[in-house]
């Protein structure tokens, strides 16, 4: 069940990024509904609010998510860290030039 919906939040970025500029906000809104719906409460607020702002932007550096959620830098790194350990969140590529990568168990 994993991978179909891995497939489905793929298609929905597919479809974001053919919208343009990080795609429409509603393509945006559901496959941010998607991640929130699986994950459930396996995760806090504040992942949670990691998560979202990382499928709307997954280029995003630390400094902006924490800026965006109102955390510091270093509790924004521990709970990407927590994030990576349920295998919810990876990165792809280098610190500079890479990007992330939203998964589901």
């Amino acid at each position: 069940m994993g991978s179909k919906w891995i497939r489905q939040s793929k298609e929905y970025l597919k479809l974001a990024a053919e919208e343009g500029e990080g795609g429409t906000e509603k393509v945006k809104e559901k496959a941010i509904e998607k991640v929130i719906e699986k994950v459930g409460e396996r995760v806090t607020e504040n992942q949670k609010r990691i998560l979202e702002e990382i499928i709307k932007n997954k280029y995003i550096t630390i400094k902006r998510l924490s800026e965006s959620i109102g955390i510091s830098e270093r509790k924004t790194q521990e709970n990407i860290k927590k994030l990576k350990g349920k295998s919810l969140l990876k990165r792809v590529g280098p610190d500079k030039g890479g990007y992330w990568e939203v998964l589901a168990k």
